[in-house]
């Protein structure tokens, strides 16, 4: 599975995942964001595509996004262990999206998060991206007064 959140400082983002099963049969999905940075739209993209997903499932989330598999991989362990604490005090930036994160995650038997050099032609990241881009459009859209 692969996710991609599309976002600036703030405002209209857009999130977009796609997967294959076993058999390679694709499934994916997008979601406009009215109000996310390009970090929160990350995760949300995480959350959003593990909840499409047949509850106990294998899965090999890939990202893009350093933010989203460091976090997940070696800051959230370590967060959570501290009672939601910074090494260097304070509360972890974005921790509702992590928690939500945490949630879509428990629902699946194993969750890998694996990164990979984005924009480079691998196909389940551009078509992540892609679909993110254009829920980021329908985002903006919205936000103008359109559809």
């Amino acid at each position: 599975m692969w996710t991609d959140g599309s976002g600036t400082i703030g405002g209209p983002a857009g999130i977009g995942f796609y997967a294959e099963n076993d058999a390679g049969a694709p499934l994916s999905g997008s979601l406009p964001l009215k109000n996310a940075t390009n970090q929160q739209a990350e995760i949300l993209a995480a959350a959003y595509a593990l909840t499409q997903l047949s509850p106990n499932s294998v899965v090999t989330l890939v990202s893009d996004s350093e933010y989203l598999v460091k976090g997940w991989n070696e800051y959230l362990p370590a967060w959570r262990q501290n009672g939601w604490r910074r090494r260097t005090g304070g509360t972890p930036k974005n921790l509702p999206h992590w928690q939500r994160l945490i949630q879509a995650v428990e629902q699946h038997f194993t969750v890998e998060f694996t990164w990979t050099r984005g924009h480079v032609g691998t196909h389940g990241n551009e078509e992540a991206d892609r679909l993110a881009g254009l829920a980021r459009l329908r985002a903006l859209s919205e936000a103008e007064g359109g559809l």
